[in-house]
């Protein structure tokens, strides 16, 4: 065989090996890419801690369910932060699938701005107020505004005694990793954590001082933040809030998430204010504010007015989100990377999201 045509037949051979790894990876990334919105190989457990009280903050009460793999592991730990007026299973589809997927979730129930408030300042004891009312009534109160942080403090502490001490979680909480992922008010509690400062201005009763940012609600264990329309400048938070944000933070939000007078211009503008580095926005056209929450009473009660397929399709994108994140993040898992992007979330639902980075 001439010199020409060894050359020619041996890159052939390469060609066919590079071919055929080329599309064996592509195949790898499709599996993957497809794994992240479907139900992961766990079966989930739950377990509902309803009578926890935190003693360093005057016996607070600080409600845990906590969702987990039915599996041997040390898997990460996600806390999950509702909005005002919610509860512990306001998340609770989306923290059943992160648990399937191999993480410890829990979700919190913050005392003060939960369903319980809510109905407490509706009825004739509380002040017979209207439901919008009692709403920004909880949005003002110095308790829910400092209380929530602290409850997720509380909770990174009940993880660690918990995995020594627990029959059925301990040596399966990997306390090393967590993920912070919060809702509207819960996404308020998301930025605290990973560094925001709020401000004293509104809150009721008055502070002391009564404006300025306050500082020290931040905790260094979590990770990264996962903030699901979180509440722009204005009634949190002013432009300096956002300077000491320190973690990686991904954010859904969009051009119809609208309620309480906040626009999507204000939220857009929020994103430019957080320091460079690990920034994440995921602009979801079509998704109204209750969209990005999820759970039975949900369902039954809220209906958006962009379409039957709305909720369902946010939901989707939010729970293969949610896993992109917590791999890359929390389980260290460089390919996640690639599909904490626009063209891997708008193939699961048409071109529905515009992504920006920093």
């Amino acid at each position: 065989m001439s010199i020409g045509r060894r050359l020619f037949t041996t890159l052939l051979a390469v060609f066919w090996v590079l071919h055929g790894c080329g599309l064996a990876l592509v195949n790898a990334c499709n599996t993957a890419a497809d794994a992240y919105d479907k139900p992961g190989r766990y079966k989930v457990n739950a377990i509902a801690f309803a009578e926890l009280k935190d003693a360093r903050r005057r016996n607070r009460e600080v409600p845990i369910k906590v969702l987990f793999p039915d599996g041997e592991g040390d898997f990460p730990l996600v806390i999950m932060s509702h909005g005002a007026g919610g509860g512990w299973d306001s998340h609770l589809y989306q923290s059943e699938h992160l648990a399937s997927h191999g993480y410890v979730v829990f979700c919190l129930d913050h005392t003060g701005s939960d369903t319980q408030r809510i109905r407490y300042y509706m009825s004739r004891e509380g002040g017979g107020m209207r439901f919008i009312e009692a709403m920004r009534r909880i949005a003002k109160d110095a308790d829910a505004m400092l209380g929530m942080p602290g409850d997720v403090t509380f909770a990174i502490d009940q993880a660690v005694i918990w995995n020594k001490t627990n029959p059925d979680l301990a040596g399966r909480i990997d306390t090393r990793k967590i993920g912070m992922m919060g809702h509207s008010y819960g996404a308020y509690t998301t930025l605290v954590i990973v560094g925001a400062k709020p401000i004293r201005d509104h809150m009721v009763p008055p502070q002391t001082p009564p404006a300025g940012l306050v500082d020290g609600l931040s905790d260094p264990r979590v990770t990264f933040g996962f903030a699901m329309s979180p509440p722009p400048v204005g009634h949190f938070f002013n432009n300096n809030s956002f300077k000491t944000v320190n973690r990686p933070l991904v954010i859904l939000t969009g051009p119809d998430d609208v309620v309480g007078g906040v626009t999507d211009e204000k939220r857009l503008e929020m994103f430019k204010l957080l320091p460079p580095e690990d920034k994440y926005l995921f602009w979801i056209y079509g998704a109204d504010h209750l969209s990005f929450a999820d759970s039975p009473w949900i369902r039954r009660r809220s209906s958006s007015h962009l379409g039957p397929q709305a909720r369902p399709n946010v939901q989707r994108l939010s729970k293969a989100l949610m896993v992109v994140s917590c791999d890359y993040f929390l389980k260290g898992k460089k390919e996640a990377a690639n599909f904490l992007s626009e063209a891997y979330v708008n193939s699961l639902r048409g071109n529905v999201v515009k992504v920006e980075t920093k």
